[in-house]
């Protein structure tokens, strides 16, 4: 019943003033709060809800973005002048993954232990899932800012040809 407006209560409720929840009002206009059994009157008018860490919405992240072998550690780098650098297929395949789950976040994070579930559908036997799991992990250090040394990661794959795709859930 948070946020709720007035006009939505029933006839003879009223809000608490201290912890929000709904109340029923005697017909004398004063009643008592069931769960922090504060008096309430119809002249104290409702205070604003204040967001508090136990009030607002959980971070979570659910973003399902098709397969893309650039992803993988395995096809990321490349040989040139004697060491490895980025190549620009898995610059823009990886900056595109950090846009699709920037559209994808809810909530707020915070700097605590972070669970990330990786679901790589395959469309062959050719790569091994778990060369997704640190592009994938760095990209969601970059679209929410937290170092991914707080990341609790867990990959499964599957055989899908029809529709291979990369599906990826971050929550707190």
């Amino acid at each position: 019943m948070i946020g709720a407006r007035i006009e939505e209560l029933p006839k003879g409720y009223a809000l608490c003033p201290s912890c929000r929840e709904r109340a029923y009002r005697e017909s004398t206009g004063v009643g008592v709060c069931s769960r922090c059994r504060k008096s309430i009157s119809p002249h104290v008018a409702p205070q604003e809800p204040q967001c508090s860490p136990q009030c607002a919405p959980p971070f979570r992240i659910a973003c399902v973005v098709p397969f893309d072998k650039r992803l993988s550690k395995n096809a990321q780098k490349t040989p040139f002048k004697g060491r490895m650098v980025l190549t620009k297929d898995a610059r823009s395949a990886t900056s595109a993954l950090v846009q699709s789950l920037v559209r994808c976040i809810t909530g707020r994070p915070k700097e605590v232990k972070t669970l990330v579930t990786i679901r790589v559908f395959k469309p062959n036997h050719r790569m091994d899932a778990v060369n997704f799991v640190d592009v994938v992990c760095d990209c969601v250090q970059k679209a929410i800012g937290i170092n991914d040394h707080w990341y609790s990661a867990s990959v499964d794959w599957e055989i899908d040809k029809v529709n291979p795709r990369i599906e990826i859930e971050v929550g707190q």
